[in-house]
């Protein structure tokens, strides 16, 4: 991405973060957090036992913000910083409409974001 992008230009990502949402709730979209061990059980979890039951479009894999962090350093940009992604979660296996604005308010705290951002910018 660094290489194809014009010098001054800035790249976003968004990506599923590591936190006690993606390691509870986002199990039902068969997500995998990108750590040793973790991600080991997590998998064989969803292929073995669930039988693929939550992996209705494959799996998504969830990150760090510093393994991201250092995507970007070691790809070349400068001013990278990262940050929740402000997200509708839709929640629809909770019924009670005050559980889930409760949960909701609940994920913008960070042990339960979950979605982030990490922006960086390509050199001049």
């Amino acid at each position: 991405m660094h290489r194809a992008l014009l010098p001054g230009s800035v790249l976003t990502l968004t990506y599923p973060y590591i936190s006690i949402s993606t390691l509870t709730y986002r199990q039902l979209f068969g997500n995998i957090p990108d750590v040793p061990v973790l991600k080991q059980f997590f998998r064989f979890m969803h292929e073995t036992v669930f039988r693929k039951k939550f992996m209705i479009f494959g799996y998504e894999k969830s990150f760090t913000i510093s393994k991201m962090q250092g995507f970007y350093k070691k790809s070349g940009f400068k001013n990278i910083y990262s940050g929740l992604f402000d997200t509708y979660l839709e929640m629809t296996f909770i019924k009670n409409p005050k559980m889930k604005d409760f949960l909701r308010k609940l994920s913008r705290f960070q042990p339960f974001w979950p979605m982030v951002h990490t922006t960086g910018v390509k050199e001049l």
